[in-house]
């Protein structure tokens, strides 16, 4: 695990993971790509700019509410309701 993507769920980001190794945690029980974008190391450039750039809208509000809805799991402290 690497300290940015937590970073990036409680800045209430979709994080934009840029390993081809990466295991994501919790990935039997979540739903990655629902809020996240992995993207191949050998790729990154204006390929990927342009891709992000591309993304409609109203994926990009489901992506951020599903970010939202999972940050719980990255937060030790937040108790469950």
């Amino acid at each position: 695990w690497t300290n940015h993507l937590y970073e990036a769920f409680f800045a209430g980001c979709i994080p934009v993971i840029l390993s081809d190794s990466f295991q994501v945690p919790f990935e039997d029980l979540l739903d990655w790509p629902a809020f996240s974008i992995k993207w191949p190391m050998d790729e990154v450039g204006m390929k990927l700019h342009q891709t992000l750039l591309e993304i409609p809208a109203d994926k990009l509000k489901t992506m951020k509410s599903a970010v939202d809805a999972h940050a719980c799991w990255f937060d030790y402290h937040q108790t469950l309701e």
